[in-house]
């Protein structure tokens, strides 16, 4: 098919998404309850929670990195809030490295850096913003 006549989000390995969504992701179960939290402040946030702890190592700890990189990597995905504890296994830089960062934007909060949660919300409103009004640029 001709690329003009497709209607979509072309990402940078050729590939369309029709949606240009943004997702609120957990790294961690431990901040599952903040992200979905974070994504009633935008109501086309989508909140990607999961059950998965800091305790996988090994060939688990590589699976719940394959899953989270490959949700962000999903063509419909154009911007990503990932929101981590600090402390986990699967953290922020792991995922972050995983994902095809060209055409989409990226923010992260590690809890413990940023540290009280009125802090925390206030970071969470001004990236959702941010990665809003690039999505809407494009």
């Amino acid at each position: 098919m001709n690329d003009s006549m497709l209607r979509g989000y072309k990402r940078s390995d050729g590939i369309y998404g029709i949606r240009n969504h943004l997702i609120a992701m957990s790294t961690v179960c431990c901040v599952n309850s903040m992200v979905a939290h974070i994504s009633r402040f935008d109501d086309t946030a989508i909140p990607v929670t999961h059950q998965h702890g800091c305790d996988h190592v090994d060939i688990d700890r590589e699976q719940v990195l394959k899953t989270l990189t490959g949700i962000c990597n999903n063509p419909n995905v154009g911007g990503i809030l990932l929101v981590g504890l600090g402390c986990e296994s699967t953290g922020i830089d792991d995922i972050v490295s995983g994902i095809d960062t060209r055409g989409r934007i990226i923010r992260s909060i590690s809890i413990q850096e940023v540290g009280e949660k009125e802090n925390i919300l206030n970071l969470a409103k001004k990236y959702l913003a941010e990665i809003k009004e690039r999505l809407a640029s494009q």
